[in-house]
């Protein structure tokens, strides 16, 4: 449920130079208000066993070093596999005994800064084919205020500058990326079993900034004021909480599927919810801006939202929500379900789940 995360660490000068020893210096000249301006930037990294994972660390002034790194990564080598915000504390408290082996000291995790963070979660599905046709379905959502990209058979983006969100075939990206990054590092049977994990994964990822983070995040920022580091933070101790991750999952997801289900269903079972929920007359007409709206064609989706004015197509999603429709899927002969918690995440953690997916889990 996390993958990438960035910290600020508060630094002194002395030890801005105990990092400059031990990193890349690079130099960049900027035309500022100022004049010709010359910024300073140093990049290193450290190495964290048991997978030799790959830490950066950079610098920008004599105030601050900066740490960013895959989660999953460091404690499975890939992150094909979720990481649990109960493994968070173990890996952040490993991670700092590794910077203070390299550096000879390192500031404690429990003054670090977020400033990033990857929220995610991996549906595996039987096969390649089903993933994709959900990938598919999803390519033809948007998302208010967001760009789209689509990138057919691999990934669909939703980008903006706080946050941006991402639908996307973890098979092929682990392929073109992760299992090189193990194979060089010594773990060639770990990167065959990892792969053969990522066939029919699809992955939802959020990828906050720090913007996004502090709107998220406003009872604890308030709570964190301090003079000795002002300014608006965030600490480990802030992320640790279960329900953050799946609540914003649900709470982003609800809002890309416009508030329909979760769950796929077939046309019939949606027109029997509809007829169910309103009088003679609405439910056809719900339908027909239903099957249109999300419908695989593009031109006809335009049609529909130029035809409808933003009013109009709020009220009918409305309606939907309120009739139970879900995911609409033909005949739905092969169902599939996007609740988070799910049994058929990558590795479900049964705590998680519902108390009836919960003991389907454990047989």
């Amino acid at each position: 449920m996390i993958d990438t995360i960035k910290f600020r660490v508060p630094i002194g000068g002395n030890f801005y130079n105990i990092i400059k020893a031990k990193s890349h210096q690079s130099v960049r000249r900027d035309n500022g208000l100022l004049g010709m301006q010359d910024w300073e930037r140093l990049d290193g990294a450290v190495a964290v066993e048991p997978y030799r994972t790959k830490v950066g660390v950079f610098a920008f002034d004599e105030t601050s070093v900066y740490l960013e790194c895959s989660l999953p990564k460091i404690v499975y080598g890939h992150n094909v596999k979720m990481f649990y915000p109960s493994q968070l504390l173990p890996t952040v408290e490993l991670l700092e005994k590794t910077l203070r082996s390299y550096y000879g000291n390192f500031p404690s995790y429990r003054l670090w800064l977020v400033q990033r963070l990857d929220m995610c979660y991996a549906y595996k599905f039987s096969s390649h084919l089903e993933a994709l046709r959900v990938l598919d379905f999803l390519s033809v959502l948007r998302y208010p205020r967001k760009s789209i990209h689509n990138y057919p058979k691999e990934s669909v983006n939703w980008g903006g500058r706080s946050y941006n969100m991402k639908f996307y075939l973890k098979e092929l990206e682990f392929y073109k990326k992760g299992m090189k990054e193990m194979i060089m590092n010594g773990f060639e049977r770990e990167a065959d079993e990892a792969l053969a994990l990522s066939k029919g994964v699809l992955r939802f990822e959020i990828t906050f900034r720090k913007a996004k983070l502090i709107d998220l995040f406003k009872e604890e920022v308030n709570n964190n004021m301090d003079p000795l580091y002002p300014g608006k933070n965030i600490y480990i101790k802030d992320i640790l909480k279960k329900d953050l991750y799946i609540n914003t999952l649900n709470q982003y997801l609800e809002t890309l599927l416009g508030g329909i289900d979760k769950r796929s269903m077939s046309f019939e079972v949606a027109i029997e919810l509809l007829k169910k929920a309103f009088g003679k007359d609405k439910p056809l007409r719900l339908f027909n801006f239903y099957t249109n709206y999300y419908s695989k064609d593009p031109y006809i989706r335009k049609i529909i939202r130029k035809e409808y004015n933003s009013s109009n197509i709020r009220r009918n999603l409305e309606s939907l929500h309120e009739a139970g429709v879900g995911i609409p899927n033909d005949d739905n002969s092969v169902p599939f379900d996007l609740t988070i918690p799910n049994i058929n995440a990558v590795n479900a953690d049964s705590l998680l789940l519902p108390a009836q997916q919960g003991e389907e889990f454990k047989q």
